[in-house]
């Protein structure tokens, strides 16, 4: 090769790297925006709901209509419990409320056990939904439009599992133990991907077990304190709920280095193929 052939192919390879750290750019800006107006909403509605619910109970403050929920789940009717696990299905497909308020509040109202169901359920099930708009909806309306949204660490390793339903698994999972993109918004994202539904499903729920259980205790802890059947922060079962926070903060750290690395092994093959 002359050296004009080399100093052009150097250019095209520069001009190709270009092109990639811009789209990369474009696709990093376009997440910041949607994930600020995700986050502004999802406490705008969070406020909003609380406000509507406390109006249609005729509660005169937050408290009260917090007291009149646990009321309502005192009850212990399994319909109850299946209608709360609904509502936190229905509130977590839009960023329209809080979910780790949404999770405490369930724990308030249902305790450890029962609370955590309807707060994985309602996870998951809001996953599935979301997965499934972005996957037959979002991602034929918009095209490409809509893969640009992706984190390009998200899409380079989501491209190379797919087709490992067990490595699927895995990477979903690691994913709802890190807090790198917003749940709900990360939701969306996954349809975009080829991943299949059943490992995404599987890996939901597993990868969001650790954080509903904790916001679930928080949930139960608070209601303890506030009625006086539990001891002020100190007690072995705050500590355990700090504990499995502390846990939580710490696997998700592990997970996120896990997913740079699987990102750059990603980028070494690619370079290795060029």
């Amino acid at each position: 090769m002359s050296y004009v052939q080399s100093q052009e192919a150097a250019g095209c390879c520069s001009a190709d790297r270009m092109r990639r750290a811009k789209k990369a750019m474009f696709g990093l800006l376009v997440l910041a925006a949607t994930t600020g107006l995700a986050f502004v909403i999802e406490q705008g509605g969070t406020v909003l709901i609380l406000w509507a619910l406390k109006e249609i109970v005729k509660a005169s403050t937050f408290q009260e209509l917090l007291e009149r929920l646990m009321e309502w789940a005192a009850g212990g009717s399994i319909l109850r419990l299946f209608f709360s696990a609904l509502a936190a299905v229905a509130l977590q497909i839009l960023p329209i409320f809080n979910s780790i308020l949404l999770a405490g509040l369930l724990g308030a109202m249902w305790g450890y056990g029962k609370g955590l169901a309807a707060a994985a359920f309602g996870v998951t099930g809001s996953a599935i939904v979301c997965f499934l708009i972005s996957r037959y909806i979002v991602k034929h309306c918009l095209a490409q439009r809509a893969t640009a949204a992706m984190p390009p660490l998200m899409a380079a390793v989501a491209n190379s599992i797919a087709s490992s339903a067990l490595k699927s698994f895995f990477f979903v999972a690691l994913f709802r133990l890190t807090p790198l993109i917003p749940l709900v918004w990360s939701h969306y994202l996954f349809g975009l991907t080829p991943i299949r539904i059943l490992p995404y499903s599987l890996g939901t729920f597993c990868g969001a077990i650790p954080a509903m259980f904790a916001f679930v205790s928080a949930g139960v802890v608070g209601k303890g304190i506030a009625d006086g059947t539990m001891s002020p922060p100190g007690g072995l079962v705050t500590l355990g709920v700090l504990a499995t926070i502390a846990i939580f903060v710490f696997i998700g750290r592990v997970a996120h280095q896990e997913l740079l690395k699987l990102g750059r092994d990603r980028e070494g093959d690619e370079g290795l193929g060029e």
